[in-house]
């Protein structure tokens, strides 16, 4: 995200497991900026036995942040409206 608050951009995989640190991080930020909310997840539409954690951004779209467990890289992704 660069300046824009409803600029979110998805990442498909982590490159390593300090990038995913690094990056959860940067949501707990935006979380306690109020750029994100947290919200529960919805477990009938998780994408597997990973951690996952869901957020809305300003405008309403959720996304979803999936840890990393190998070889499962992990990712970022926007949740598509059913």
């Amino acid at each position: 995200m660069q300046g824009d608050e409803t600029a979110w951009e998805e990442i498909l995989e982590f490159t390593s497991p300090d990038e995913f640190r690094r990056f959860s991080a940067f949501i707990e930020s935006a979380v306690g900026s109020g750029r994100l909310e947290e919200i529960p997840a919805d477990s009938s539409r998780a994408i597997g036995p990973f951690g996952e954690r869901w957020y809305r951004d300003l405008v309403g779209r959720t996304w979803r942040l999936t840890e990393p467990d190998f070889p499962y890289k992990g990712a970022f992704k926007l949740i598509e409206p059913r």
